[in-house]
């Protein structure tokens, strides 16, 4: 069950895209029409009938925390998922999930992932690409990247692993304040190349518009989401005693009139 802490900073993030959506819908360039069709589905449930042996087919349920559709497409584009460090590795079989399943009509998965002993908090993505194998062939995989690497840190071997996990804010609470750092998405990302049919050029494989949701911005909705939860916590701290005397008094009167 999500926490307070996870529903009120993906509710933050979802209402700064739907901004940065709307800024590119009323901006009157080619893209604009494009923006304006996409729409924020909330937390809805995705299913796939994936294949097995054959005819067999088996059936996938998801419900990611936050998904972004385009009016013509059957999936959504984008997918949000917030998730704690110790299940950081579901993120990465969710991101197969949709990407794999979808047949790459789902574009990007993004990863929030707050880490529940320290104030570190990081950003993964996984879009599709396609791959030759060991057998010669093409095969879709989810591949994991992350558009801008952490230029903060100058040992190469800490770059290395940094590469496919960004952080935007350290174990101490700070934002990474790289230029660069952050949530980027392109408007390309919400919706399969091919859309819209009709009007080129105005299909998502020639947009190039993008936007980013910098790493200071990703930190105040965490540090909101922070102190809202712990203020939920003191007020159930104080009511939960009131409300145990309430009732012990009302059960001592009606005990003590036999």
């Amino acid at each position: 069950m999500p926490t307070q802490l996870h529903e009120v900073f993906i509710e933050r993030v979802v209402e700064e895209i739907k901004t940065r959506l709307r800024a590119i819908a009323d901006s009157e360039t080619q893209s604009s029409s494009f923006a304006q069709k996409i729409k924020h589905n909330g937390s809805g449930r995705l299913i796939f009938q994936t294949a097995e042996n054959g005819d067999n087919q088996s059936t996938i349920k998801r419900e990611p925390d936050a998904e972004f559709k385009h009016e013509e497409a059957h999936w959504p584009g984008v997918i949000i998922e917030v998730s704690y460090s110790q299940k950081t590795k579901a993120i990465s079989h969710l991101a197969d999930n949709y990407i794999l399943e979808s047949d790459a009509n789902i574009r990007v998965v993004v990863g929030l992932d707050l880490d529940y002993k320290t104030k570190k908090a990081t950003v993964s993505m996984w879009r599709p690409e396609y791959v030759t194998n060991q057998q010669d062939k093409v095969e879709l995989v989810a591949a994991q990247t992350v558009d801008h690497q952490v230029r903060t840190m100058h040992d190469p071997n800490v770059l290395m692993m940094l590469i496919m996990t960004q952080i935007f804010r350290d174990e101490h609470g700070n934002a990474n304040l790289s230029h660069d750092a952050g949530l980027k998405l392109e408007l390309r990302d919400f919706a399969h190349p091919s859309l819209p049919q009709g009007f080129p050029p105005g299909r998502a494989s020639d947009l190039t518009d993008y936007f980013l949701i910098d790493s200071v911005t990703l930190c105040r909705f965490l540090d909101e989401a922070e102190k809202e939860e712990r203020e939920s916590n003191q007020k159930k701290r104080f009511i939960e005693p009131t409300m145990y005397y309430v009732a012990f008094f009302a059960w001592y009167q009606v005990d003590t009139n036999f």
